[in-house]
């Protein structure tokens, strides 16, 4: 038996005296057989062979974007596979994989995988992240092997605990074992994403920044405390929404931490994703504006311009003058009898309060869309 499975297994029977015997089981590995998977790691086979007979083996953590999860039957793994034969969506490439084996359901149609091959960069043999609704699969361990010391170790010293409750086989790690695993693998997670080339305006979007950054156009300004890295994070992440195509543009919406919205225009350039305009507000303003347009998408105008009267004046208070002017016109459209509107915008006309659409433009869009 694989060293670190031995230790694993004593570890957990030391907490678990009458932990059921192995119950070398044979269908998982003849389920990835049918599917014509090959050459899985020996220390694999040994896992699926020495599962407590009788039990669900399912173990939690607390790494990114990685939870844990129950292993997976026989049936289920042949499924899973056989899932990942069809064809990827059109214009992606390794988006997934028929050469993973899943091991964990982590639910939500998430599996932590065994990498064969070697996908996106990660070495092959490597521990994976397989997450359905994102482009980046996280390597976490460099085998199959240090998955199993790692858990083993962190038993070991505490860091865990692990129990039977009915027919489920519980190991639950805790934060010191989200650190234990830094240490012990401090080049890990490795993100490593799919190179998305078709999926949507978005995805290509995306896929330039990520190969060749992000580059401010001339009309772009950006206020105080904010600047282009804080943007080039929060693309980065799952922050990012899309609105509609404008021009040539694509208008997309951001959230920038820890109290910003942003509203691009984005378009795509030879050498970079490029911002043509940008507008930035006070995640206040922008969630009341939110809120307006929600309101007005369900007829009711009058509740609406009221919201965006609101919005509004919390703009100007901030000092976003220019964007409470088109904030107000935009309630004055809705409700022509609101008198709080029309007199907040003739105050701003007195103070010399104009529009500059073209650099206004991503947000009056989002006013109105």
């Amino acid at each position: 038996m694989n060293s670190w499975l031995a230790q694993l297994d004593k570890s957990l029977r030391t907490q678990i005296p009458d932990l059921p015997p192995a119950g070398n089981d044979q269908t998982r590995l003849a389920a990835l057989l049918g599917q014509g998977i090959q050459n899985v790691p020996a220390e694999v086979q040994e896992f699926f062979r020495w599962l407590p007979a009788g039990l669900v083996w399912d173990c939690t953590w607390e790494i990114p974007h990685c939870p844990g999860g129950s292993v997976l039957e026989a049936l289920e793994m042949a499924a899973v596979v056989e899932d990942w034969k069809r064809p990827s969506p059109p214009g992606t490439t390794d988006w997934w994989s028929s050469s993973w084996v899943p091991v964990l359901d982590s639910g939500s149609e998430d599996y932590l995988c065994v990498d064969l091959k070697g996908t996106f960069g990660n070495p092959p043999g490597s521990v994976i992240q397989f997450l359905h609704d994102q482009p980046f699969r996280p390597a976490l361990f460099p085998d199959f092997e240090s998955w199993l010391r790692w858990l083993s170790t962190s038993l070991d010293q505490g860091m865990g605990k692990a129990f039977v409750q009915g027919q489920k086989l519980h190991i639950a790690l805790g934060r010191k074992a989200t650190q234990w695993h830094k240490d012990l693998f401090p080049q890990y997670p490795q993100r490593h994403e799919a190179e998305v080339l078709g999926t949507s305006p978005l995805d290509r979007c995306l896929n330039v920044y990520r190969k060749h950054g992000l580059r401010m156009g001339p009309r772009c300004m950006l206020p105080f405390g904010l600047n282009q890295g804080h943007i080039e994070a929060a693309l980065k992440q799952s922050f990012v929404r899309v609105e509609a195509p404008d021009a040539d543009c694509l208008r997309v919406i951001v959230t920038v931490t820890p109290n910003w919205t942003v509203y691009l225009n984005v378009r795509i350039t030879p050498d970079a994703l490029e911002v043509d305009t940008v507008v930035c507000l006070p995640e206040s303003v922008a969630d009341t504006v939110r809120l307006a347009v929600a309101l007005e998408g369900q007829g009711d105008h009058k509740a609406a311009s009221s919201r965006f009267t609101e919005a509004a004046f919390m703009a100007h208070k901030k000092g976003f003058s220019a964007e409470a002017m088109a904030i107000l016109l935009r309630a004055l459209e809705l409700e022509p009898n609101n008198q709080v509107a029309a007199q907040s915008k003739d105050a701003l006309a007195n103070k010399k309060v104009v529009l500059d659409f073209n650099r206004l433009r991503p947000f009056l869009r989002h006013l109105v869309s």
